[in-house]
């Protein structure tokens, strides 16, 4: 991953993958996205933690 895809991870320089989560349509994840936004930063590092306790890069399990 390394920031190096043009758009999105270059554009605000992401390194790893902390969280993510599937969904049906885009619709439904940019939702879903516009959702998370509007909690509290500590709700969302909840979030996260659930997931991924220890912030590992995930993209290479999902990657595969």
């Amino acid at each position: 991953m390394e920031g190096s895809a043009e758009g999105f991870t270059k554009k605000y320089r992401i390194k790893s993958l902390g969280w993510y989560e599937p969904h049906q349509s885009a619709k439904s994840a940019i939702a879903r996205e516009k959702n998370i936004k509007r909690r509290a930063r500590a709700r969302t590092v909840e979030l996260i933690e659930a997931m991924n306790p220890y912030w590992n890069d995930l993209h290479r399990s999902i990657a595969a």
